[in-house]
C-alpha cells in the first residue's frame, strides 16, 4: 500500500456535514498542534488589538479551541462568537468550550459569505485558514467588514498553494502536485489574493506578514494523501507510487520536508 488511507480530503472543508466531519476535526487539531501554526497565533491575536471587554467574530471557527483561548486570555469581560458553516464543527466547538466552562463564548451555524448579524456588530473579527475552503472570497470579506465596527479590526491568515514547497528529487512530478492541491481547493491562491482584497474595499492601514509553515510528515500525509490515491489523479500518473514512495523514505531517514507560505493580513475599517 503507497499512500495511508485518509477517509477525507481538504476540500471536503466546504461540506464537512456530508464527509467525514470527524476525520477533518483530527486533520485540524493536528494542524493547530505544530508549532509554526502555534507561532503565528499571538501575531494574528496582537492585531485585533482586543482589550478585556472587547465583543469580537471568530469566522471560520472550525472546533472553536483559538476562539475559546483568546476570549479567555484577552477578552474576560467581553464576548466572542465563532462561526462555521458545519453544525459538526459548532456542536464539536460548544462542546469543548463547556468543557473548558467559557460561559463568554458562543457558536453559531453560519455561511461566511452570509454572517447572520447585523452591521457593525463587533469590535473585531478574526478569520484563520477560511478563504483556502471560500469560492466568493471578495463576499466573505465584504460580510466581515460589515459586522465590524468603523475603527474595528479585520484580521486574516490565509495559506497560499501556490508558495508549497516539497524537497523531492521528481520535480517536474512534484510541480504538477502541488498545482492540482492548489486547484483542488476553492480558494488555493487566498493568501496572495487576501491583501488586493483588503485594499479594494478601502480597508485602512493594510499591513502583511508572511509567515512559513513547516509540515511533519504526518500532516502532510492528512493534507495529500487522499487526493493522491484518488482515482481522478492517481490514475492518470502511474510514476505517483515511486514519487510518494521517495517520500516515505526520506521521511525514514529523517530528511523529509515541505513548507509552505501563509499570510497575516490587518486592515482597519474606516471610521466614517
Amino acid at each position: 500500500m503507497k499512500f495511508m488511507h485518509q477517509p477525507a480530503k481538504v476540500r471536503d472543508f466546504t461540506e464537512v456535514d456530508s464527509s467525514d466531519a470527524r476525520f477533518l476535526i483530527e486533520f485540524l487539531d493536528k494542524a493547530n498542534s505544530l508549532s509554526t501554526f502555534q507561532s503565528a497565533k499571538p501575531a494574528i491575536t496582537q492585531r485585533l488589538n482586543l482589550n478585556p471587554g472587547s465583543n469580537w467574530i471568530d469566522v471560520g471557527c472550525g472546533t472553536g479551541d483559538d476562539t475559546i483561548s483568546i476570549s479567555q486570555s484577552h477578552t474576560p469581560n467581553g464576548s466572542a462568537v465563532g462561526v462555521d458553516i458545519s453544525h459538526a464543527m459548532v456542536r464539536e466547538a460548544g462542546e469543548r468550550a463547556a468543557r473548558e466552562s467559557a460561559a463568554n463564548v458562543s457558536f453559531r451555524q453560519g455561511d461566511a459569505t452570509h454572517l447572520p448579524f447585523e452591521t457593525n456588530a463587533f469590535d473585531a473579527c478574526r478569520a484563520e485558514r477560511v478563504l483556502f475552503h471560500v469560492a466568493d472570497r471578495g463576499k466573505a470579506v465584504d460580510e466581515m467588514i460589515r459586522v465590524t465596527r468603523p475603527g474595528g479590526a479585520i484580521v486574516g491568515m490565509e495559506v497560499d498553494g501556490g508558495s508549497t514547497i516539497i524537497d523531492h528529487p521528481n520535480h517536474q512530478l512534484t510541480q504538477k502536485i502541488t498545482d492540482h492541491m492548489t486547484e483542488s481547493v476553492a480558494g488555493g491562491w487566498a493568501g496572495r489574493e487576501l491583501p488586493r482584497l483588503y485594499r479594494e474595499r478601502g480597508l485602512e492601514d493594510v499591513t502583511v506578514t508572511p509567515h512559513t509553515v513547516i509540515l511533519d510528515f504526518e500532516w502532510f500525509n492528512m493534507v495529500i494523501g487522499a487526493e493522491l490515491e484518488s482515482s481522478e489523479f492517481h490514475s492518470g500518473v502511474p510514476e505517483i507510487a515511486l514519487w510518494w514512495d521517495d517520500l516515505r523514505a526520506a521521511e525514514g531517514r529523517g530528511l523529509f520536508f515541505s513548507t509552505f507560505t501563509t499570510f497575516i493580513v490587518r486592515g482597519t475599517k474606516p471610521v466614517l
